[in-house]
């Protein structure tokens, strides 16, 4: 009888099938504080998208700059700015208190503008110099979504620069932006041209900007690196280091921000933005070098984060990524963003070892998000000759043995708009159905769906037999 193998062994992480549209199971060490939300969207911004997280190194506790966005990331004339509001725990992380927002009220222009640069809801802070240094990104109050991809002088955004004595501000912003979109230029055609969300870093004789850029409706984003002896400028044009046309291997619909550094390296976090959002990958590169394209490497593919069912977390990650911070006594910080079944944004704390990227000791085959499923298969084939499984589950899930061909999203925006894959389950079988055995269902606990297991020929519970139907292609 061959010897029987523990997939959820930390030791079998690399077996199992990684995928930014379909999701991975998560071997990851992230632990949530428990009833630790921190901020949750109000009305006329229900969506706090991105949270920053700051140890201010001068003991003024922890802080977070959260990005607030209305619902659907609307903008422009008749719809409330975006804009960035700060909180302040003096415990620890235990409790947190709303301090204000980071810009004062009012207008802002731009020299030369005739144009407010009235929306700035993603930030980063870092101290250095006797100062705390801010880059955020900003929109025109002109700015829509029909013109936010052809942009010109009237109708911008980009990246700014703004400085404090403290880490709550009042920020004075600087009347020169570090970039504008309509200036930029991208050495990939069509794509990675719309600069935004910023993460600002000291070096030792210099400045560092890692900034993200989107490619509109071609689905892919872009990391950028520019430089400064003064983080007033002036800055070097940005250098595109990571992106899917780079050198090495990138998986799809990674979206960057915030970056953090840790022992000399800056690393990179980021989110597939598929619907179930349960795909992380980390990028790094040494510090002193990150400029360069040719030092960054992929870290940690996968097996990074993983979703857990609570309210809070209703559509998994929403947002570009966590944001860490390493404190003194080596523990990497968290703050992510999520959303709740309303559909307002969240903003939660948690913590890990200090490698984001070290193996936890539990395995953990990912929440079936409810706005997009995930599917985690071993990458290898397998004889089961005889076995035990036990399964602690929530809500609709299913599984299936005996699955053969290949999985893989029908195109490159799959999941971003509709959980539609192709390929999922059996040759030879027919279209809807889970695996190339018959299935029955039972019911396994509370909850509002069933596994699929072997070994019957009924046709199986309605709950599963719908999810089975939408994992496979939306009917179609």
């Amino acid at each position: 009888m061959s010897p029987s193998v523990d997939y959820a062994e930390v030791a079998r992480r690399g077996a199992w099938l990684r995928h930014p549209v379909l999701g991975d199971p998560s071997f990851d060490a992230f632990v949530r504080r428990a009833g630790k939300l921190i901020y949750r969207g109000t009305p006329p911004r229900e969506w706090a998208v991105n949270g920053f997280l700051f140890d201010d190194p001068q003991g003024g506790g922890l802080f977070a700059y959260v990005g607030l966005y209305p619902r659907d990331y609307q903008f422009g004339p008749g719809h409330a700015p975006s804009d960035c509001v700060v909180l302040r725990s003096r415990d620890d992380g235990r409790s947190w208190e709303e301090i204000g927002p980071v810009f004062a009220p009012g207008e802002f222009y731009f020299a030369g503008d005739v144009v407010a640069a009235s929306t700035a809801p993603d930030v980063t802070v870092t101290y250095a110099d006797g100062r705390y240094h801010l880059a955020y990104d900003w929109g025109h109050a002109s700015m829509t979504w029909d013109n936010v991809f052809t942009p010109d002088a009237a109708h911008d955004s980009g990246v700014g620069y703004a400085w404090a004595e403290r880490p709550e501000g009042p920020y004075h912003r600087h009347p020169e932006p570090i970039l504008r979109y309509h200036r930029q230029f991208s050495a990939v055609p069509g794509k990675y041209r719309r600069l935004y969300v910023s993460t600002l870093l000291r070096r030792e004789s210099d400045w560092l900007l890692l900034t993200l850029a989107d490619s509109a409706q071609r689905f892919a984003w872009g990391l950028y690196a520019s430089t400064a002896v003064d983080p007033r400028g002036p800055w070097s044009e940005p250098q595109l280091v990571l992106s899917l046309e780079g050198d090495t291997f990138h998986p799809a619909l990674m979206e960057f921000f915030p970056q953090f550094v840790h022992g000399g390296m800056v690393y990179a976090p980021a989110t597939s933005v598929a619907l179930n959002r349960n795909f992380q990958c980390l990028w790094c590169a040494p510090l002193g070098s990150a400029h360069e394209p040719a030092l960054w490497q992929l870290h940690q593919h996968g097996s990074l984060w993983h979703a857990e069912d609570r309210p809070e977390e209703h559509d998994g990650i929403w947002g570009q990524a966590f944001s860490g911070a390493v404190d003194a006594a080596g523990r990497l910080r968290v703050l992510f963003p999520g959303r709740d079944a309303a559909g307002r944004g969240t903003i939660q704390s948690g913590g890990a070892t200090v490698d984001p990227a070290a193996a936890g000791t539990r395995f953990c085959a990912q929440r079936l998000c409810r706005t997009g499923p995930d599917f985690a298969s071993p990458n290898l084939r397998l004889i089961f000759a005889a076995g035990r499984l036990r399964i602690r589950r929530h809500g609709a899930s299913a599984l299936g043995l005996a699955r053969s061909a290949g999985a893989g999203p029908a195109w490159i925006g799959c999941d971003a708009s509709c959980a539609r894959w192709r390929g999922l389950f059996g040759v030879g079988v027919a279209r809807r159905r889970l695996a190339a055995v018959a299935l029955s269902c039972r019911r396994l606990g509370r909850g509002m769906g069933a596994w699929c297991v072997d070994g019957g020929t009924g046709a199986g519970n309605a709950d599963c037999r719908k999810w089975c139907d939408a994992v496979a292609g939306c009917g179609h």
